[in-house]
């Protein structure tokens, strides 16, 4: 089965005499069953074209690569397939009008609504309207379908949430963080290093008074004399780790409190000094995350885990139910 999967695939991806060959005698044929339902080498390579239209590396590579996609997409392709026995016994049906909007909705989405690209993009793939519309009434089908599994997934219980925080130390170390706003003056066209300097100290002595008011007072100051692209946002540089910055920055820092604005701070630029005015908001220390940070994390990680084995544990039932089997 993997080989003649393989094959055909390859075939398909680089046509030549020998595989015109081989294709003149090994027509399409059934690679799965799974219950009433068939998988063809048609299926497989419909879904493996992506991969085959970007294959590189050499030839044993490439067929590397392919071996292990079919026997991906044989499966994937299997599953779909009982899932959608299972659908129809139950005797649900997908609404036209839903159908048709997840069509619609393909068709502004990747053309623009252009109706003419649509059908030349599906004759350029070797569909037609109508196996296109069977496709998206399956994809449809299969994922309402596991949506429904996912839906019975209650929420992680606290004491979960802390047995993994507690097991998986490396996922919540973090390095030194600091979030600070910064005002850079650098020298303009025109401006002697002593104006440039005189700039700096102006823009020093405008946050000089109440503490209280100093966040404000930074962020009218940036705006008005920044020369960096901070300045539209009042200066605001967001999170940064300490490592990322340069020595005499993060010392700076380091020193200052939150809420406290930093020396009048000058480094060499070039042939040129530039000079900086930093306000340091929140400084949090190399060490592990505080579980109250990543709490709705983890229950989202332990929830999507618990989802995917849900599912996993219905389609394993699926196949015995409906005897899949892989030729």
């Amino acid at each position: 089965m993997s080989a003649l999967l393989l094959t055909a695939a390859l075939l398909a991806a680089s046509p030549t005499p020998e595989s015109r060959g081989w294709s003149e005698r090994n027509g399409d044929r059934v690679v799965a069953v799974a219950g009433d339902q068939i998988v063809t080498v048609s299926d497989v390579r419909r879904e493996l074209s992506p991969l085959l239209r970007n294959l590189k590396g050499s030839a044993a590579e490439q067929e590397a690569a392919v071996r292990q996609a079919s026997g991906d997409v044989l499966r994937s392709l299997s599953d779909r397939a009982i899932v959608l026995r299972e659908f129809r016994e139950s005797g649900m049906v997908i609404p036209p009008a839903m159908l048709q909007a997840e069509i619609d909705d393909q068709v502004r989405r990747l053309h623009g609504g252009d109706r003419l690209r649509f059908y030349a993009a599906l004759r350029e793939s070797g569909s037609t309207p109508a196996e296109h519309r069977r496709q998206v009434e399956e994809k449809l089908i299969f994922d309402f379908m596991v949506s429904k599994v996912r839906r019975g997934i209650g929420e992680a219980s606290p004491a979960r949430i802390q047995a993994f925080y507690d097991g998986n130390p490396a996922l919540f170390a973090r390095a030194e963080r600091v979030r600070f706003r910064q005002i850079s003056v650098l020298r303009r066209a025109s401006e002697s290093p002593e104006e440039t300097l005189a700039r700096a100290k102006a823009l020093e002595s405008r946050l000089a008074g109440d503490p209280a008011g100093l966040a404000a007072r930074f962020d009218a100051a940036a705006r008005e004399g920044s020369d960096d692209d901070y300045r539209a946002q009042g200066g605001a540089a967001g999170w940064r780790e300490m490592e990322e910055l340069a020595g005499p920055v993060a010392e700076a820092l380091r020193k200052a409190a939150d809420g406290a604005a930093t020396p009048l701070l000058t480094l060499d630029a070039g042939p040129d000094k530039a000079h900086f005015l930093l306000l340091r908001e929140e400084l949090r220390p190399a060490g592990k995350a505080p579980i109250e940070e990543v709490r709705g994390a983890i229950a989202d990680r332990i929830r999507s885990e618990l989802s995917n084995q849900a599912v996993q544990e219905w389609l394993e039932r699926l196949r015995e139910k409906h005897d899949v089997v892989l030729r």
